[in-house]
C-alpha cells in the first residue's frame, strides 16, 4: 500500500477518536487564546456633512490636536419610541412555551465561576496557587491551595466538565515571586512571613480546601479545572507564552510609537421648536 495513503487512513481513523476522548473529559471547547491578533474589524461607516449644510465653523487647538465645532443644518431624526406600558403583559401561548422549553433544553444556562488566584512562584520552578472561588454569585468564597499554575488559565472564558456542562470562568489573577519578594522585604528591613502552603501530591496537579464548604457542584467545577491543567499542560503553556509575548510586543510598539491625539469634529444644530413636557409644562 502506498505510504502516503496509509498515513491519510491512519490520521482519519485517529482524529475522530481524539475528539471523542476530549469530549469524555473536562476540556476547553474552543481554541485557547495564544496572542494571535484577531482579524481586523471592518471599517466604520463615515459621515460627511455637505459644504452647503455647514452654517458656522470654529476651530480650536488643544493638546496637540484641532477641535472643530460646526453648526450644521438640522438633520431629521425619527421620533423617539413610546415607552412601554408597564401594565401591559404578554400572554404566552402553549406553542411559545414549548419553543422556550426546547431552546432551554439545548441551550442550558451557563454557571458563572468567579475566581481569584494568587500564583506563588517558589524555588526549583515549583508553583502553588492560592484560590478564592465563588459559584453563581454566592456571598462566601471557598479558599483552597492548588499545585496547578492557574496563570495558564488566564484568557480562558469558559470550559466544559466531563459531563458536558459548560461553566463560564471570570478570573482575576496575579503572580507572587515569593523569594524575590522576601529579599526585597529584607532589604527594606521589614518582616516577611511566607504563606503556609500545605503538602500536595507531586505526581499530578491537585488541590486541598482551606476554608468553606464546597458543594458537589463546586467540587465538580474544581475537578474539571484540575483535569484540564493535568491533561493540557503543554498546550496551555505554549498559549500562555504566546499571550505574554504578544503583550510585550504591544507594549514595546506603543512605547516606540505612542498614539498621537486625533483631530475631532463636533457637529450640532439648533432645534427651532423647543421640547415641552407632554402635559404642556415648560421645557
Amino acid at each position: 500500500m502506498n505510504h502516503r495513503l496509509l498515513l491519510v487512513l491512519t490520521l482519519a481513523a485517529w482524529l475522530p477518536l481524539t475528539g471523542a476522548a476530549e469530549e469524555s473529559r473536562a476540556h476547553i471547547p474552543y481554541k485557547v487564546p495564544d496572542g494571535t491578533p484577531p482579524p481586523p474589524a471592518p471599517p466604520k461607516p463615515t459621515w460627511k456633512v455637505p459644504a452647503e449644510d455647514i452654517i458656522d465653523e470654529k476651530a480650536h487647538t488643544q493638546g496637540g490636536r484641532t477641535i472643530t465645532i460646526r453648526q450644521i443644518q438640522p438633520i431629521p431624526l425619527p421620533a423617539p419610541p413610546k415607552p412601554a406600558d408597564p401594565a401591559a403583559s404578554v400572554e404566552l401561548t402553549q406553542e411559545m412555551r414549548d419553543r422556550i422549553a426546547a431552546y432551554r433544553e439545548n441551550h442550558p444556562r451557563h454557571q458563572t465561576i468567579a475566581l481569584g488566584a494568587t500564583v506563588h512562584r517558589l524555588e526549583n520552578d515549583v508553583t502553588r496557587s492560592h484560590l478564592r472561588i465563588w459559584l453563581n454569585g454566592k456571598d462566601q468564597p471557598v479558599t483552597l491551595w492548588s499545585s496547578g499554575d492557574f496563570s495558564l488559565l488566564s484568557g480562558i472564558g469558559a470550559f466544559k466538565d466531563k459531563q458536558g456542562k459548560t461553566r463560564a470562568l471570570f478570573m482575576m489573577w496575579s503572580i507572587h515571586e515569593t523569594n524575590r519578594f522576601a529579599q526585597r522585604m529584607t532589604q527594606l528591613g521589614r518582616p516577611y512571613t511566607p504563606p503556609v502552603i500545605p503538602d500536595l501530591p507531586t505526581d499530578k496537579i491537585s488541590y486541598v480546601v482551606q476554608t468553606g464548604q464546597p458543594d458537589p457542584d463546586l467540587i465538580s467545577a474544581l475537578d474539571a479545572l484540575h483535569e484540564i491543567l493535568n491533561h493540557d499542560d503543554a498546550k496551555l503553556r505554549i498559549a500562555y507564552e504566546g499571550r505574554m509575548r504578544a503583550a510585550r510586543e504591544r507594549a514595546e510598539l506603543l512605547k516606540a510609537n505612542p498614539p498621537q491625539p486625533k483631530d475631532i469634529t463636533l457637529n450640532y444644530w439648533r432645534v427651532e421648536t423647543p421640547a415641552v413636557k407632554e402635559e404642556g409644562g415648560e421645557p
